[in-house]
């Protein structure tokens, strides 16, 4: 998924695995899994664990294990959006995931209790992952939000975030999201981003 200007609060926690690959043309498979803490006020620490096999031979194979920060420049206001700079894959061995990007981020209440949440940013990163981005997330239930973002590291998505575990994260303060990407088949090998955040 692509940035957000969103921090997690002081002492927070979350977490996200998936199996998206980042680079098609070079891998046919990839698992990656990502630790984040709300670790000062307006500061996010990251930790990230990928794995990636080659396709067609190719020398696209590592495993690579890298931080990354986020520093909220200004919180979300009633009319101003929140503002967030951040570098990802600091200390990486492959550089695969290494973006520095500027994002802001603005939620919208709309009817019946759901909401458009908006993010725009700037990404420089490798392979060509350079230039403006942009995300939406309309929430339609409690525990459905659709998702749509351009151009991500991925191609342009659109998904589903469907939160099953409500009730645990209203009693106990967990959360937990599966991201499903909308595609026209299934396959066992289909995008999936399991997260949660406590």
């Amino acid at each position: 998924a692509l940035p957000s200007a969103y921090v997690l609060e002081e002492g927070d926690l979350a977490w996200s695995a998936n199996n998206f690959l980042t680079y098609p043309d070079l891998a046919n498979r990839q698992y990656s899994a990502l630790f984040a803490v709300g670790f000062l006020p307006r500061l996010e620490v990251t930790a990230r664990l990928a794995e990636a096999d080659g396709q067609n031979n190719s020398a696209y194979v590592f495993r690579d294990l890298s931080a990354g920060l986020k520093l909220g420049l200004f919180r979300e206001g009633r009319f101003l959006p929140a503002l967030a700079l951040g570098h990802s894959d600091l200390g990486g061995q492959s550089g695969t995931f290494a973006h520095k990007y500027l994002a802001m981020s603005k939620a919208i209440p709309l009817l019946f209790s759901s909401s458009l949440e908006m993010t725009v940013g700037y990404m420089t990163g490798p392979h060509g992952h350079r230039g403006f981005f942009t995300g939406t997330a309309l929430q339609v239930a409690n525990y459905l939000s659709v998702l749509a973002e351009y151009p991500s590291p991925y191609g342009s998505q659109l998904g589903l975030r469907l939160q099953p575990l409500l009730p645990l994260q209203e009693s106990w303060g967990l959360s937990t999201s599966w991201l499903l990407p909308l595609t026209t088949s299934w396959s066992a090998d289909r995008p999936i981003t399991l997260a949660g955040a406590l």
